[in-house]
């Protein structure tokens, strides 16, 4: 899976915390969700580098496959100091997310997503469905 063309990928807001939404790529073909570190350490209020550790612990100890968990993006251009570096940024799967969710317990955030995944696998599961309610582009 490649995230080059994210005109192919829908902009979702999937969680509404009480400090706003958080928006990330859905990829309906492969039934997952993306996002890059950046954006997960926003949706768990903690810092690049607990995310990269949790990202490396969740491999090192085979928790989740890392081929079908991660898809690079377009290089991207930036400047670092006065040069211009390229880099790959390198998304992750809503499997990925999930599990550094329930990882990362020391934020608020964390613990009201936690709190908000569970009411949804609960409700899949005693319903046998998951009802979405989608409102101007949110979920």
């Amino acid at each position: 899976m490649s995230v080059k063309n994210k005109n192919k990928l829908q902009k979702l807001a999937i969680y509404q915390g009480k400090n706003g939404s958080i928006e990330l790529f859905v990829d309906y073909k492969k039934d997952t969700i993306w996002a890059n570190i950046d954006e997960i350490a926003l949706l768990f209020d903690v810092n690049k580098s607990n995310v990269s550790r949790h990202i490396k612990n969740i491999f090192s100890e085979e928790e989740i496959v890392k081929n079908s968990t991660i898809a690079k993006s377009a290089t991207v251009r930036r400047k670092e100091g006065n040069r211009e570096v390229e880099r790959e940024i390198e998304y992750y799967s809503l499997d990925i997310i999930i599990v550094i969710g329930y990882r990362a317990r020391s934020t608020k955030r964390a613990t009201e997503f936690r709190k908000w995944s569970q009411r949804i696998l609960k409700q899949h599961i005693t319903k046998g469905f998951t009802i979405y309610l989608v409102f101007f582009g949110q979920i």
